[in-house]
Order: C-alpha cells, then sequence, then structure tokens
C-alpha cells in the first residue's frame, strides 16, 4: 500500500470518488488505520468484499520507513510472515543517528519496532546493508536479538 501524503497518489478518495480539490495529508494514526483497513480487507470473505485471503497465505513487505506498519501488522496479526528491508528500531533512535540525541529528544514516537518483534509470531526474514548511511544495520541486529526474546 502507499501511504497518504507519499507517492504518486495525493488525492483522496471518498465514495468510489477521486478528490483533487485537496491534498491527502499523512499522519502516524492514518498509517496505522491504514494499515489495518489493507490487511483486513485482504482477510475479509469475498462474499462480504473483501479479498478472502486467510491471515496464513499473506506475506508483509515492508523497507525503511515502511517496516513500522509492517511490523505493526506482525504483531497484531498472524500472517505467514514478514520480511523487513532497511528496517529501525524506533524512529528515535533514527533520529539519534542523523541529528543527535539531544534533537532525538523532539521526536514523538510513533512505530517501535523493538516493541512489535517482541510479539511478532511468525516467521520474519530481516534484509540490511552495512553501509546504510540513514538507518544502520546495528537496527536489524537488536530486532533480530527482540526476536529471540
Amino acid at each position: 500500500m502507499e501511504y497518504p501524503g507519499y507517492g504518486f497518489f495525493s488525492h483522496k478518495i471518498k465514495d468510489n470518488e477521486i478528490d483533487k480539490s485537496s491534498k491527502y495529508s499523512c499522519s502516524n494514526q492514518k498509517i496505522k488505520a491504514n494499515s489495518i483497513t489493507v490487511f483486513q480487507h485482504a482477510i475479509k470473505a469475498k462474499s462480504q468484499g473483501g479479498l478472502g485471503f486467510k491471515p496464513e497465505q499473506i506475506i508483509i513487505i515492508g523497507r525503511s520507513m515502511g517496516s513500522g506498519p509492517t511490523s505493526l501488522l506482525g504483531a497484531r496479526f498472524k500472517p505467514r510472515c514478514i520480511i523487513l528491508m532497511s528496517p529501525y528500531t524506533t524512529i528515535k533512535e533514527v533520529a539519534k543517528n542523523v541529528v543527535g540525541g539531544f534533537l532525538a529528544l523532539l521526536v514523538a514516537e510513533h512505530f517501535n519496532n523493538r516493541e512489535n518483534m517482541k510479539v511478532v509470531r511468525c516467521p520474519v526474514l530481516l534484509i540490511h546493508g552495512e553501509a546504510d548511511t540513514l538507518i544502520p544495520s546495528q537496527h536489524s541486529q537488536v530486532l533480530f536479538e527482540s526476536l529471540m526474546n
């Protein structure tokens, strides 16, 4: 899925009509709600307008910022597996890496992948480049350790 306000689609859909009058804004609450809505649509019965998949048939992939909604879904539901590419532990830790510890105190925590990994009960594949300059590969190592606890 594409997050509201990101990517190419910047309009709002209401009652199957595209509203081009205003840009659809993004927030952590909207991203969480949209992620859950998409997953629930995928597992809703076809007779009820859904796609009719079982949770164990769904593979969820999230890259970088998308690892937050992916780990949220992995913790809340039990998909077939989740794949996290260049995931972060917490947004605060990413901010600390980018702008330093003091300024990171001003950043609100919205997605905590470290905590989500503690309750994920499906297979997880972590992929991370060692030369990543935005999110150090140590974040994936910490997430791996969280899975083991």
